[in-house]
């Protein structure tokens, strides 16, 4: 009886953990997200903003390259990096991430496309 109460206090644990992350993960992409993600950043006339943008990129290449770190088969954030790579204009680092994206997933229609443009 302990055994199957401890087993489920560990199914518990793991779900809510599970949910977290998934919450933290959406929360993230929602806030970052933009209508075309596959566009380079393009100048703008007022040089605050570019370095806002340029921090606000620096900063979520960081967190998905520890996303990377924490779960190396995770597709999206690879995708996520080589999209934000190509928006710094750096193809180098974008096209790395992408064949990363390729080898866990040929087919995925989006790094497909993001290819197509690099």
């Amino acid at each position: 009886m302990k055994k199957y109460l401890i087993l489920g206090s560990l199914v518990l644990f793991l779900l809510t953990l599970l949910s977290l992350i998934s919450f933290s993960l959406y929360s993230f992409t929602q806030k970052s997200g933009s209508k075309n993600l596959f566009k380079a950043s393009s100048q703008t006339s007022v040089l605050g903003e570019n370095v806002e943008m340029s921090e606000a990129i620096s900063e979520e290449i960081s967190y998905w390259l520890e996303v990377v770190v924490s779960y190396p088969d995770y597709r999206d954030a690879y995708m996520k990096l080589a999209i934000l790579y190509n928006k710094t204009g750096n193809r180098e680092k974008a096209s790395f991430y992408l064949n990363k994206v390729l080898s866990l997933d040929p087919n995925y229609q989006e790094a497909l496309e993001l290819s197509k443009m690099l």
